[in-house]
């Protein structure tokens, strides 16, 4: 149903929860998680914010199909795009159990580098987004299937948690201090102090971790595949 909302705009079709999930992706694109609120949904779709609450009730909901949307575009790209794939310990049929494991890593990063302000979402994974906890049984499958005992999978899901969410993090605070040193104080407003003015310069520094690609980063994922396995303990 059309509708007027703050923004004075007109909408032809109908405000679904879809239509609000994909509104409210665009804002965190945009402009980071603080950005989103009810207000700021409406006046973008052009509706009063009762027209959200009947869709969805909070913000804690709206965050929760954002994650889940997230999580659902994550395709994992096909093993043969990321080189010769490492040989399969015995008993594991190909594709490869590693090739399988990296390729669901570097889905997960590639997600995080085209959403990094959602990456707090992402980040939560499972408590969010059913099809993160999807995600998370599948491989933990994989690891079973590759004769990895529960605490090594445990083990090495982990490792691998930490790896692309800190991977994740570390990219978005490296463009938050980019930006932070762009940025020209307000007319009349002192120069602020940032972190790394105080540190010395370390323009060279971020830009080498901006730089750090999918390249490097399947490296370190397969330094710490690499270690598990039958063929590993050989």
């Amino acid at each position: 149903m059309g509708g007027r909302g703050g923004g004075g705009r007109e909408r032809t079709g109908p405000v679904t929860a879809e239509v609000v999930v994909d509104a409210a992706l665009a804002v965190i694109d945009a402009e980071g998680l603080d950005a989103l609120t009810m207000r700021r949904l409406a006046h973008d779709l052009g509706v009063e914010p009762v027209t959200i609450y009947r869709q969805l009730p909070n913000k804690d909901a709206i965050l929760a199909g954002v994650a889940e949307k997230l999580w659902r575009e994550m395709a994992p790209p096909d093993a043969g795009d990321q080189g010769e794939a490492p040989r399969a310990p015995a008993g594991v049929d190909a594709p490869d159990w590693r090739a399988q494991v990296r390729g669901m890593w570097l889905a997960l990063n590639e997600l995080m580098q085209r959403h990094p302000n959602a990456i707090p979402l992402i980040a939560r994974g499972g408590s969010y987004s059913p099809s993160a906890g999807e995600g998370t049984a599948g491989m933990l499958r994989i690891f079973k299937d590759a004769g990895l005992t529960p605490e090594e999978a445990a083990e090495l899901l982990h490792i691998l948690s930490a790896c692309v969410v800190g991977f994740g993090f570390a990219s978005l605070w490296v463009r938050q201090i980019a930006a932070a040193r762009e940025a020209a104080p307000a007319s009349g407003e002192p120069e602020p102090t940032r972190p790394q003015d105080e540190a010395g310069d370390l323009a060279d520094y971020l830009e080498a971790t901006r730089r750090w690609d999918a390249a490097q980063f399947t490296a370190a994922v397969d330094i710490v595949l690499g270690a598990y396995g039958d063929d590993a303990k050989d």
